[in-house]
Protein backbone atom coordinates (compact mmCIF):
# COMPACT_ATOMS: atom_id res chain seq x y z
CA UNK A 1 0.00 0.00 0.00
CA UNK A 2 1.23 3.39 -0.98
CA UNK A 3 -0.65 6.60 0.34
CA UNK A 4 0.70 9.85 -0.76
CA UNK A 5 -0.29 13.60 -0.99
CA UNK A 6 1.44 16.82 -1.67
CA UNK A 7 0.40 20.04 -0.61
CA UNK A 8 1.81 24.07 -1.71
CA UNK A 9 2.60 25.85 1.44
CA UNK A 10 3.59 29.89 1.32
CA UNK A 11 6.64 29.25 3.34
CA UNK A 12 10.50 28.76 2.66
CA UNK A 13 11.38 25.45 3.43
CA UNK A 14 13.69 26.00 6.36
CA UNK A 15 9.77 27.28 7.98
CA UNK A 16 7.91 24.33 7.32
CA UNK A 17 10.80 21.67 8.19
CA UNK A 18 10.94 23.88 11.67
CA UNK A 19 7.28 23.20 11.95
CA UNK A 20 7.52 19.18 11.01
CA UNK A 21 10.19 18.17 13.26
CA UNK A 22 9.44 20.38 16.17
CA UNK A 23 7.97 17.84 18.57
CA UNK A 24 5.52 20.40 20.51
CA UNK A 25 3.93 21.08 16.83
CA UNK A 26 3.58 17.65 15.26
CA UNK A 27 0.39 17.14 17.51
CA UNK A 28 -0.83 20.53 16.16
CA UNK A 29 -1.03 19.66 12.79
CA UNK A 30 -1.22 15.47 12.48
CA UNK A 31 -5.49 14.53 12.88
CA UNK A 32 -3.37 10.65 14.43
CA UNK A 33 -0.85 11.89 16.60
CA UNK A 34 -1.14 13.17 20.59
CA UNK A 35 2.52 13.20 20.95
CA UNK A 36 5.71 12.61 19.37
CA UNK A 37 8.73 12.14 21.87
CA UNK A 38 12.26 12.69 19.59
CA UNK A 39 15.33 11.13 21.83
CA UNK A 40 17.62 13.97 20.83
CA UNK A 41 18.22 15.87 18.20
CA UNK A 42 16.61 15.04 14.26
CA UNK A 43 19.35 12.51 12.97
CA UNK A 44 19.91 10.00 10.88
CA UNK A 45 19.13 6.90 13.36
CA UNK A 46 17.42 9.03 15.77
CA UNK A 47 14.28 6.98 18.08
CA UNK A 48 11.28 8.57 18.32
CA UNK A 49 7.71 7.32 20.43
CA UNK A 50 4.28 8.15 18.45
CA UNK A 51 1.66 8.06 20.27
CA UNK A 52 -1.53 7.26 18.27
CA UNK A 53 -4.69 9.90 19.04
CA UNK A 54 -7.47 6.89 19.66
CA UNK A 55 -9.35 6.20 22.74
CA UNK A 56 -7.19 2.39 22.95
CA UNK A 57 -4.91 2.36 25.83
CA UNK A 58 -1.58 1.79 24.70
CA UNK A 59 -1.60 3.18 21.28
CA UNK A 60 1.70 4.07 20.47
CA UNK A 61 4.42 3.09 17.73
CA UNK A 62 8.28 3.25 18.05
CA UNK A 63 10.14 4.99 14.99
CA UNK A 64 13.33 5.79 14.00
CA UNK A 65 14.66 8.34 11.72
CA UNK A 66 16.73 6.42 8.62
CA UNK A 67 17.77 9.21 7.15
CA UNK A 68 16.87 13.56 7.23
CA UNK A 69 18.69 15.73 4.49
CA UNK A 70 17.74 19.16 6.18
CA UNK A 71 15.22 21.45 4.45
CA UNK A 72 14.41 18.50 1.99
CA UNK A 73 14.19 15.05 3.46
CA UNK A 74 13.07 12.76 6.26
CA UNK A 75 12.51 9.08 6.20
CA UNK A 76 11.07 7.31 8.88
CA UNK A 77 10.38 3.50 9.89
CA UNK A 78 7.03 2.92 12.03
CA UNK A 79 7.39 0.12 13.50
CA UNK A 80 5.41 -1.96 16.75
CA UNK A 81 2.32 0.01 15.56
CA UNK A 82 -0.48 -1.93 18.05
CA UNK A 83 -3.49 -1.19 16.02
CA UNK A 84 -4.65 -2.65 13.05
CA UNK A 85 -5.58 0.40 11.08
CA UNK A 86 -2.20 1.77 11.79
CA UNK A 87 0.46 -0.76 9.91
CA UNK A 88 3.87 -0.51 10.42
CA UNK A 89 5.81 1.01 7.31
CA UNK A 90 8.14 3.67 6.12
CA UNK A 91 6.89 7.91 6.03
CA UNK A 92 8.50 10.03 3.95
CA UNK A 93 8.44 13.85 3.82
CA UNK A 94 9.35 15.64 0.66
CA UNK A 95 10.35 19.68 0.25
CA UNK A 96 10.70 21.06 -2.72
CA UNK A 97 10.91 24.88 -3.11
CA UNK A 98 8.61 26.38 -5.66
CA UNK A 99 7.65 29.92 -6.44
CA UNK A 100 5.24 30.48 -4.02
CA UNK A 101 6.91 28.82 -1.13
CA UNK A 102 7.01 24.89 -0.56
CA UNK A 103 5.72 21.94 -2.15
CA UNK A 104 5.64 19.48 0.85
CA UNK A 105 4.88 15.83 0.11
CA UNK A 106 3.83 13.20 2.01
CA UNK A 107 4.30 9.21 1.54
CA UNK A 108 3.19 6.49 3.63
CA UNK A 109 4.30 3.41 2.35
CA UNK A 110 3.30 -0.61 4.25
CA UNK A 111 3.41 -3.95 2.95
CA UNK A 112 0.01 -5.54 2.29
CA UNK A 113 1.15 -7.94 4.44
CA UNK A 114 1.85 -6.15 7.35
CA UNK A 115 -1.91 -4.76 7.46
CA UNK A 116 -3.78 -6.59 10.15
CA UNK A 117 -7.33 -4.81 9.86
CA UNK A 118 -9.31 -4.77 5.87
CA UNK A 119 -6.56 -3.38 3.50
CA UNK A 120 -9.44 -0.78 2.01
CA UNK A 121 -10.46 0.70 5.36
CA UNK A 122 -6.38 1.28 6.59
CA UNK A 123 -6.06 3.18 2.83
CA UNK A 124 -9.44 5.36 3.85
CA UNK A 125 -8.75 5.78 6.95
CA UNK A 126 -5.44 6.99 6.14
CA UNK A 127 -5.86 8.87 2.96
CA UNK A 128 -8.65 10.74 4.80
CA UNK A 129 -6.52 11.96 8.17
CA UNK A 130 -3.44 12.51 5.62
CA UNK A 131 -5.91 14.98 3.65
CA UNK A 132 -7.17 16.59 7.34
CA UNK A 133 -3.26 16.90 8.39
CA UNK A 134 -2.09 18.62 5.34
CA UNK A 135 -4.92 20.96 5.75
CA UNK A 136 -4.17 21.36 9.56
CA UNK A 137 -0.09 21.76 8.61
CA UNK A 138 -1.11 24.77 5.95
CA UNK A 139 -3.27 26.78 8.78
CA UNK A 140 -0.41 26.13 11.35
CA UNK A 141 2.55 27.08 8.68
CA UNK A 142 0.40 30.18 8.01
CA UNK A 143 -0.46 31.16 11.49
CA UNK A 144 3.91 30.80 12.29
CA UNK A 145 5.05 32.58 9.53
CA UNK A 146 2.98 35.40 10.00
CA UNK A 147 3.15 36.11 13.56
CA UNK A 148 4.55 39.56 14.19
CA UNK A 149 7.87 39.90 15.39
CA UNK A 150 8.38 41.82 19.28
CA UNK A 151 10.03 44.38 17.04
CA UNK A 152 7.68 45.10 14.80
CA UNK A 153 4.56 44.95 17.52
CA UNK A 154 6.25 47.49 19.42
CA UNK A 155 6.88 49.73 15.61
CA UNK A 156 2.82 49.13 14.66
CA UNK A 157 2.53 50.74 18.41
CA UNK A 158 4.27 53.82 18.50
Amino acid sequence: MRIERSIELPATADAVWRVLLDPAQRPRWDVRVADFALDGSPRDGATARLSWRMPVPGAAAECRLVSIEPSTMVMMEVEGAALPIVPPGRLTWRLEPIAAGTRFTSRFEADDADIAGPRWLVAFLLRRDLKRSLSNLRSLILETTTKPTGASVAAASS
